[in-house]
């Protein structure tokens, strides 16, 4: 198929584009600029100037395309507030150039999604079914999920993926958290018994889930990335010994 990528060059988006070239796909990338075009080009990938939000743009690729596959969801935190409307804009572009097309349109979201599990049973596992509690920062992505799911007519595909990690990186959580820790203080800050877990994937793992998505003509939903439960203690631990600090 002819795919059309947004964030195809971030961490996991160019994991992510490396197992759909595997498989046989031809991309087309969206690029911000002639840095981000050149990474795509360098990468096998047919770059198209322009950034979220421009709708005409976007639109017109999703109708070129066979099918869409959104990495990037505008940054985080602070920086995902900043660029709120223009994810909503996009989502709203896909939407319409796709309804009724049957083509597969995949949207990452995030384990956080699930935020507030205090009122789950201690070791239960959270599923795709469970309610969504966006947090504040993220409350943009809810809006995106509740409009590619009001359309029946939209073949919607949303990989909430948990912690990621591998090919010697990080994403936010944990594990960023822990390094920048070491960057900052020079050591390893834990509350014991720092028990508290959280879902992680690596990199490739994720990566090969996009890739089974678009293999099944039928595949449409919810699918929550994770391949690992890991707690702060382990995360901390690791972290320190790969920093040459020794075990917390």
């Amino acid at each position: 198929m002819k795919l059309f990528v947004m964030g195809a060059t971030g961490y996991i988006g160019s994991v992510v584009a490396e197992y759909l070239m595997r498989d046989g796909h031809l991309l087309v990338g969206l690029a911000r600029s002639e840095n981000a075009a050149h990474q795509l080009r360098k990468a096998g990938i047919e770059p198209v100037m322009g950034e979220l939000g421009d709708m005409e743009l976007i639109g017109e690729q999703c109708r070129l395309a066979d099918g869409v596959v959104q990495v990037t969801t505008g940054g985080f935190m602070l920086e995902a507030l900043s660029t709120a409307r223009s994810v909503v804009n996009t989502a709203a572009a896909v939407i319409e150039a796709t309804r009724g097309t049957n083509k597969p349109v995949i949207f990452t979201y995030g384990i956080a999604a699930w935020l507030d599990t205090s009122w789950y049973e201690i070791n239960r596992v959270v599923t795709e079914e469970d309610p969504i509690s966006w947090g504040y920062f993220y409350n943009h992505l809810g809006k995106v999920q509740d409009m590619y799911e009001a359309e029946p007519e939209v073949r919607h595909i949303g990989i909430f993926p948990g912690g990621v990690y591998g090919r010697g990186g990080s994403y936010i959580g944990g594990i960023a958290r822990a390094f920048d820790c070491i960057r900052k203080h020079g050591k390893m800050y834990i509350v014991r018994p720092a028990d508290n877990a959280a879902s992680h994937v690596h990199v490739d793992d994720l990566a090969e889930l996009y890739a089974l998505a678009l293999r099944s003509p039928d595949t449409r939903g919810r699918f929550i990335a994770s391949s690992q439960i890991v707690t702060m203690l382990d995360i901390a631990t690791a972290v320190s010994n790969a920093a040459g600090l020794g075990t917390v």
